[in-house]
């Protein structure tokens, strides 16, 4: 299994829930999990439930990926933060294979099913057929019209 593909899946889900589970204080021992669980409804808590506290617990294991996720937690959109991040991630998934076959697998079920996170805090990310998609990422100002304005 190539974890370097595999950190960069896992990365979205960590930038949406890591304010709550920094928040929360403590990874191990579910408290994190159990805080987040509280609040989440939505699809993507499913998909990332049954392994976000595992590999919360290895990152807090790692002084460096900790840090890295400290970092995320506290300012999520930065992208050199969340590279720094992926580095740990990767290194933690080559040390524990199980897990990160585990997580490849719940991921591979999921994106199978249509369901992922696709877009946090500004990123768009497109799967299977996203032809003739439009996407606006912020606020615009004046008209919007698709394709030549000036045919008629």
């Amino acid at each position: 299994m190539d974890v370097t593909a595999l950190a960069p899946s896992i990365l979205p889900y960590l930038v949406h829930y890591l304010p709550a589970m920094i928040e929360a204080g403590k990874f191990i021992g579910g408290k994190a999990v159990e805080k987040i669980a509280e609040n989440a409804t939505d699809d993507v808590w499913k998909i990332a439930r049954p392994w976000i506290g595992k590999l919360m617990g290895k990152i807090e294991n790692s002084p460096s990926a900790l840090k890295a996720a400290q970092w995320v937690a506290a300012s999520p959109e930065d992208e050199y933060l969340q590279t720094a991040l992926k580095v740990e991630l990767k290194d933690i998934l080559a040390e524990h294979r199980d897990l990160a076959e585990e997580i490849r697998r719940i991921l591979d079920q999921a994106n199978a099913g249509g369901k992922q996170i696709i877009a946090d805090r500004g990123g768009v990310t497109f799967g299977d057929n996203a032809r003739d998609n439009i996407t606006i990422t912020g606020g615009i100002g004046g008209d919007f019209v698709k394709g030549d304005k000036h045919k008629s």
